[in-house]
């Protein structure tokens, strides 16, 4: 119900606690206070429906929303959704005032900082890392969306501080592998780990799968990389082992049958 109808039917001072008159007086004075100006993505709420929406919550009444969006989209990408929760505001104020060559919005500018982010947290690992005793690698194969055959990097190693032990496992990134032979995983591991700044004389472990290449006594990776570092010993990865557990047993039917009437009763 509008407020020109709440007059006729007597509800318009039980609305807004005041005669008309008074209203568009103090419409009048407060109006170019409220207003919002139209932008790209946005369409503003009159002045007057903004006064009508204050009295409704402070006077606890239910009104129809306005029937003009609030925000009014015309690209959903990333520069429209941050001008509308910028998140705090500065950043707010620095997109709404800054020239256009000087937002640091672009998709180029949006990788580097990603990119520079990345960098300040793979340097705190590193730093964690290194002011521990010792430290292990983690690393297993896997394909992207393209299919391209990339190395996930890890390390495991127990951090103190204020005399508190705590055991950590961080990623720190992948590596394109080019070929997939023991001598080129094994030295695209080396040479990512002395990259990122490790002190790889405080290597003492190593995580790998089951498979031939990564696992070999004679020459697969884990024997290339401890022939250099003596302490680095090779240890079977536990959710690998798991995984091959739980892939053989479901191979067997009683198993395989309690385990589908299990997951038929919970879903």
């Amino acid at each position: 119900m509008d407020l020109k109808s709440q007059e006729i039917s007597g509800q318009y001072k039980n609305f807004t606690r005041m005669t008309p008159t008074d209203f568009e007086n103090l419409l009048q004075r407060i109006g170019p206070h409220i207003s919002k100006q139209e932008t790209y993505f946005r369409t503003p709420i009159s002045a007057q429906d903004r006064k009508k929406w204050t009295f409704a919550i402070f006077l606890k009444e239910k009104l129809q929303p306005p029937k003009k969006p609030l925000i009014r989209l015309k690209k959903w990408d990333f520069n429209q959704y941050i001008k509308i929760d910028a998140g705090d505001q500065t950043l707010g104020n620095h997109l709404f005032t800054a020239a256009g060559n000087s937002k640091y919005t672009s998709h180029r500018i949006q990788n580097e900082i990603i990119s520079l982010a990345g960098e300040v947290l793979l340097r705190s690992v590193v730093e964690e890392a290194n002011s521990s005793k010792y430290f292990s690698v983690l690393a297993d194969e896997t394909a992207d969306i393209a299919g391209h055959e990339q190395l996930s990097i890890g390390i495991r190693y127990v951090f103190e501080q204020n005399d508190k032990f705590t055991l950590k496992e961080e990623f720190l990134g992948f590596v394109k592998l080019d070929r997939l032979n023991a001598d080129s995983i094994a030295s695209s591991i080396l040479q990512f780990l002395e990259k990122s700044g490790l002190n790889l004389d405080k290597l003492v472990g190593q995580g790998y799968d089951g498979c031939s290449t990564m696992s070999g006594e004679i020459h697969g990776v884990q024997k290339i990389i401890q022939e250099k570092y003596k302490r680095a010993f090779y240890f079977h990865c536990a959710s690998h082992k798991l995984n091959l557990v739980i892939n053989d047993v479901s191979k067997i039917t009683e198993i395989s049958y309690w385990y589908r009437k299990r997951h038929n009763s919970f879903f």
